[in-house]
């Protein structure tokens, strides 16, 4: 039986029960886990975007650390293969989901510090390499999350042969303002270099999603300090989507992407609070004199709260601004409403120069 399965799925890697009946083998002693590796790695030289065989190759995995942890063996020598093996099937076929997804799979079994270098390493010369690879890109992310979280390491650094390099000072549970500042460097050098990349802005919203998310948080060391460092962060990813959407290629991702974050649940929540801790304060609208009653009121109607319609300039009617209602952008219309959420926003982010200094937002 282990001959006819192994001809049967040499021949069609997504005949699911030949899969099946060598589960049975390598429960039944017949292979062991390990030579059914080997097998598998053979199988993905002709068969790379099996489904069957992956989640195959996932059981046996599984086994294998099972058999590693009742031997007391260190199971980052299965994790390091792993690791070759989905990087040569990546290279045979860029853009191959099953690879990546197994891959996260191998990465979240291990807290080895070295295999975390190596791969935030691997990652950034793989994204330099593969700008439009969605799923190189979804898994960077959670790479970054991972290195984030990792307790009690000193330093993790990563570059490319353009000279990007990130560092990383993690202590405790402290969140790492250093790590997403750095990645915040590598797409702005990856967006000015490869402008019109729908890929770069989606990782622009993870990395802006990250910095509002962390500055909520209660880290143990200087809690202040690192949420006021993230929201800067937030802040100049948002300035510098303004400058990127000047370009032609990337002015429809800029808009989206300011779009999306002025009405992201977490930002809206944040933006709510400040607002109604600053109403009716001076500091507010600080770059939009004189002060108006309705500034505060047109923040809560883009938070889609219930407000006098009179008081908002949205409502007004007057030339070039848009309803509340609207959720595109379009002509003129659509060019001025995103300058106002941007007036508007960014004053509610604290600045380099310090809470209630004007913001470089074109005036309206």
């Amino acid at each position: 039986m282990l001959n006819v399965t192994r001809n049967l799925v040499i021949i069609n890697a997504d005949y699911a029960s030949s899969w099946n009946e060598r589960k049975r083998l390598v429960l039944s002693g017949y292979q062991s886990a390990r030579d059914e590796l080997k097998f598998l790695d053979f199988v993905f030289t002709k068969h790379v975007k099996s489904a069957e065989g992956w989640e195959h190759r996932r059981w046996v995995v599984r086994q294998c650390f099972r058999e590693a942890a009742a031997a007391h063996v260190n199971p980052d020598v299965i994790v390091r293969h792993e690791l070759r093996i989905c990087a040569k099937v990546a290279q045979t076929y860029s853009r191959n989901y099953y690879s990546w997804t197994h891959r996260l799979f191998v990465l979240k079994e291990t807290d080895s510090k070295e295999i975390l270098e190596s791969e935030l390493a691997f990652s950034t010369k793989w994204v330099n390499e593969h700008a439009p690879d969605h799923s190189g890109w979804h898994y960077r992310q959670q790479v970054l999350i991972k290195v984030d979280n990792y307790p009690k390491v000193e330093s993790l650094a990563h570059g490319s042969d353009d000279g990007i390099c990130q560092s990383a000072l993690l202590q405790g549970r402290q969140y790492n303002v250093g790590l997403w500042r750095d990645e915040f460097k590598l797409l702005k050098t990856m967006v000015d270099a490869l402008p019109g990349h729908e890929t770069l802005w989606a990782h622009a919203r993870f990395i802006f999603s990250q910095s509002i998310q962390g500055a909520t948080r209660e880290p143990l060391i200087a809690p202040q300090e690192a949420s006021k460092q993230l929201k800067i962060l937030a802040k100049e990813l948002l300035l510098y989507s303004q400058k990127a959407g000047e370009r032609a290629k990337d002015a429809v991702f800029s808009t989206r992407f300011r779009l999306w974050a002025y009405h992201w649940p977490t930002f809206c929540a944040y933006a709510l609070s400040v607002t109604e801790s600053l109403e009716g304060s001076e500091g507010l609208m600080a770059a939009s004199e004189p002060k108006k009653k309705g500034d505060t009121d047109d923040i809560k109607a883009l938070l889609g709260l219930r407000v006098d319609p009179e008081e908002s300039i949205f409502a007004k009617g007057e030339p070039g601004t848009c309803s509340t209602t609207s959720s595109g952008t379009g002509g003129d219309s659509g060019a001025l409403w995103i300058q106002v959420l941007d007036l508007r926003f960014l004053q509610l982010l604290p600045g380099p120069e310090g809470p209630g200094q004007a913001s470089p937002v074109k005036s309206l």
